[in-house]
């Protein structure tokens, strides 16, 4: 009865294994883009911001 346990056991860590990098490479590349696209956008605000400010100062 214990044969057939430790013969499934390493599969399933390697799944579980499996899962945590594809699922870290997932989360990874979530927050690659989040930053890409936050980047971006504080870009555009500081660049309409400085706009602003340099015609009030003109």
């Amino acid at each position: 009865t214990s044969s057939p346990a430790a013969e499934s056991h390493p599969r399933q860590e390697s799944d579980l294994t499996g899962f945590v990098n594809v699922a870290t490479k997932h989360c990874i590349a979530m927050c690659h883009r989040t930053m890409m696209s936050w980047n971006s956008e504080m870009e555009i605000l500081l660049m309409s911001w400085k706009s602003v400010t340099m015609d009030g100062l003109l």
